[in-house]
């Protein structure tokens, strides 16, 4: 398998190609003996280049809520997430730094090492991910779901999982549905300003991750387009933001995508506060991948 075949396919559906990084392999192509398990720790160790040079550790405090964030996530994917100590088995780590630009609440850090043959054939990949919280942001204090924090772990988790922001490559979503109340990958809030802060993924989030991992983890029926487009109907209502009507259920957006917003998208009167309604082998010889793993089980991978 060469290295571009390990990148995650495109349905040809706008909402899910749009949040899909079509660039780089995902969990889904961890090896059979890894299961369908991440392993993260909150005993973030500077382990690669591109890491702010200060990383603190998560209080315990915060841990709690990054726990129930993975059983949350594990309930959308099928992904199992266990906490581990051992820095060589941590494919995902949480920590906090003060290294972060300003108006960064959190970022995803990435650190991807393909082993190619001669031919440039895939024989193995790794990756750690690093999602670091910005300590000199005040927010980040506050990590419980409802808060800004919450929604920045959910969309820095969404990342680390093969997400990307919608502005990013070269297929973008419409601007009318670049917000958070289609997608937490997006850099424009809605409802605008300081909230309420969504708790769950938003329907073209569920879609994608529907896309990616099937609900049935690493090992899934990934790539099945009518389950994925089911996930918004499914999923998204579960839970809503604070103090913010309760939308019907998302009906699934196959492309085109309409240009009308829903009801519940469009503002409310004046009456209402003007706010808006909103409630991611064989051998090397044969050319073929026998081995796809990330994390840092492998010598070299940290």
């Amino acid at each position: 398998m060469q290295y571009f075949d390990a990148m995650p396919k495109l349905p040809g559906t706008n909402e899910i190609d749009a949040l899909i990084d079509a660039n780089t392999p995902t969990f889904t192509y961890e090896t059979p003996s890894y299961g369908n398990t991440i392993y993260y720790s909150f005993d973030a160790l500077n382990q690669f280049s591109n890491l702010p040079s200060v990383i603190t550790n998560i209080p315990d405090a915060q841990r709690d809520n990054i726990r129930f964030a993975l059983n949350y996530v594990k309930g959308i994917t099928g992904i199992n997430f266990i906490e581990v100590h051992d820095p060589d088995s941590v494919e995902m780590y949480f920590g906090y730094s003060p290294g972060l630009s300003n108006f960064t609440v959190a970022k995803d850090f990435s650190n991807p090492q393909p082993e190619l043959d001669n031919s440039g054939n895939l024989l193995y990949y790794c990756d750690s991910q690093y999602i670091l919280f910005n300590s000199n942001d005040s927010s980040t204090s506050n990590l419980k779901a409802g808060s800004l924090g919450y929604q920045s772990l959910l969309q820095e988790i969404g990342h680390a999982l093969g997400l990307k922001t919608p502005t990013a490559g070269s297929i973008h979503l419409p601007t009318q549905y670049d917000n958070t109340s289609y997608t937490l990958m997006s850099s424009y809030q809605s409802p605008p300003d300081f909230g309420p802060y969504w708790a769950v993924y938003r329907p073209f989030d569920l879609e994608a991750l529907g896309w990616l991992y099937g609900g049935k983890g690493l090992l899934g029926n990934k790539y099945d387009v009518n389950y994925a487009l089911n996930q918004s109907t499914v999923h998204e209502t579960q839970v809503t933001p604070p103090s913010t009507p309760v939308p019907p259920p998302a009906t699934p957006v196959v492309t085109p995508l309409p240009s009308v917003l829903p009801w519940w998208e469009q503002p409310l009167s004046s009456d209402n506060g003007g706010a808006a309604a909103a409630a991611v082998m064989d051998d090397a010889g044969a050319g073929n991948l026998f081995r796809l793993q990330m994390g840092g089980v492998s010598p070299g991978c940290h």
